[in-house]
This record gives structure tokens, sequence and C-alpha cells, in this order.
């Protein structure tokens, strides 16, 4: 094991542990037919998955926001089944379209 410690290696995010994983590894591969500008264009590629990966999370957390706010703006929603049933007294009741056959009532 090298002595190279990444910050990656203690990310909650398996991804980014996974990439630490694999730049250590390339690091402290021994083979001598990876010469160093082979290691450097693949530690420079895992950095380009890395970044490109932290953009899409930021990018689809912004758009979580956004969701979440645009729903607090609405106010709360509305149910017109629900405020029927509350309406006529049945708000428990199942919903019946017509041709449904309704249940029959038990026996006394």
């Amino acid at each position: 094991m090298s002595g190279n410690q990444f910050i990656e290696s203690q990310s909650a995010d398996p991804f980014e542990r996974a990439i630490a994983a694999r730049v250590a590894a390339i690091l402290d591969d021994p083979n001598p037919r990876i010469d160093s500008a082979r290691r450097q264009w693949l530690v420079q590629q895992a950095q380009q998955e890395l970044l490109k990966h932290r953009r899409q999370r930021e990018h689809a957390q912004q758009l979580a926001e956004r969701q979440s706010a645009s729903r607090r703006n609405r106010g709360p929603s509305f149910d017109a089944v629900a405020a029927r049933r509350k309406e006529l007294g049945r708000a428990g009741a199942p919903y019946y379209c017509a041709g449904d056959s309704f249940p029959k009532a038990p026996a006394r």
C-alpha cells in the first residue's frame, strides 16, 4: 500500500470510494509494463469520471430542490373525490363507479 491517501476513500458515496481504490491500485501497481505516462493518463481518466459523477449528483440535488420548492409554493393538495366523500358523510367509504356492484349489507 502506498503512502497516498485520498479523501474520496472516506466518502459516504460508494462510487467515490471505488474511484479512490482504483487510483490507489493504479499507483501501487508494480507492473513494469505500465510506464509513468500511462499511469498519469489512467489517473486523469479516473479524475474526469469523479468530476462527472459529482456534477451529475449536484445537478440531481438542484433539480430535487427546485421540485420541492415548487411543491411548497402550490399550497395544500386538493383531492376532489375525498372532498366529495366528506361532503356526503362517507369519508372512509370506498369510491364506486357507475356499473360497479355495491357490496351487499351483512345479514342481521
